[in-house]
């Protein structure tokens, strides 16, 4: 996206996930990120700082940030 700036990149969190009941607001996250939207039990969550991860989401990043592999890798 934006000429190869700006990624947007799919996760599926894993059981063992640190990222699992954070609320979003209290997640410590790498700069230039954004959690664009949750996919849960076959609904689309726009995500607010209330909302958490749960184990099977698939979670979709907008970001900068080069080099996540992972779910986790969106922690600072």
């Amino acid at each position: 996206l934006m000429g190869g700036r700006v990624e947007a990149l799919e996760f599926i969190v894993e059981r063992n996930a640190r990222v699992i009941d954070v609320p979003l607001q209290q997640m410590k996250r790498k700069s230039n990120l954004l959690i664009a939207c949750i996919y849960r039990n076959g609904r689309v969550i726009t995500p607010s700082g209330k909302d958490a991860f749960q184990a099977g989401d698939n979670v979709v990043v907008v970001t900068t940030q080069k080099g996540l592999n992972g779910i986790d890798d969106i922690l600072a």
